[in-house]
């Protein structure tokens, strides 16, 4: 809850991002769960968490905060994570932003480093979620 009391962490689309209070993992990753029914989190309804791990290094933050939100905050995405709880759902979304994203960079919007711009090595299938 002392998250909560710095800022806000749950959002009207039914998703809460709670980040860490500290950063104090060496990688970034997100850990993500769809609920079988709705909770009041804070101040909104929510069924899908994505609980956010930040580097210590704070190594492609800034990539993180740009490409991260296009999905977690899509309604259409979230609605169907939550529909479906499928982690090849998740995977392919996530790295079907990515992409869009760095051909975006690409065609001269910016100059960016072919890598994504967040380690995937956290990820794992243990199937559904």
């Amino acid at each position: 809850m002392r998250r909560e009391q710095i800022m806000q962490t749950d959002f009207g689309n039914c998703v809460a991002i709670p980040p860490p209070y500290a950063p104090i993992t060496l990688e970034i990753f997100v850990s993500v769960s769809a609920l079988s029914k709705q909770i009041h989190w804070f101040t909104h309804d929510m069924q899908g968490v994505f609980l956010l791990s930040i580097s210590v290094n704070k190594e492609n933050l800034e990539d993180f905060y740009n490409i991260s939100p296009m999905f977690m905050l899509d309604e259409e995405f979230v609605q169907m994570l939550i529909r479906e709880k499928n982690y090849e759902v998740l995977i392919r979304t996530c790295f079907k932003t990515i992409k869009a994203t760095k051909q975006g960079y690409r065609q001269g919007k910016q100059q960016h480093e072919n890598k994504a711009p967040f380690s995937h090595t956290a990820l794992r299938n243990d199937g559904d979620f």
